[in-house]
């Protein structure tokens, strides 16, 4: 299971969403059933053969690393201990 360029591009990333995707695919409600070598070679012709039809030269672009998403803390009203605590004491 060889990547087909280099980590640090947009065609890499793609190869890998690619591979990812593969693994739920169904057809006729029965997954396809490829094993994760197939899956990878599948993505990797993919990406390989857009990336000689030139049509996506981005795909050779370096990508920027995606920021972490923010994390943030549930407010007092979502949780639902306090829900709880509301509807025994009728206030909801």
């Amino acid at each position: 299971m060889m990547a087909p360029i280099s980590k640090s591009t947009k065609g890499f990333a793609l190869w890998h969403a690619l591979a990812m995707a593969l693994s739920k695919v169904r057809l006729a409600r029965f997954r396809l059933g490829l094993s994760e070598e197939q899956r990878y070679e599948v993505a990797g012709d993919t990406v390989r053969m857009l990336q000689d039809d030139g049509r996506w030269p981005e795909l050779n672009d370096i990508s920027e690393p995606r920021p972490p998403a923010p994390s943030r803390s549930p407010g007092p009203y979502e949780t639902n201990r306090t829900v709880k605590i509301k509807l025994a004491r009728g206030i909801v």
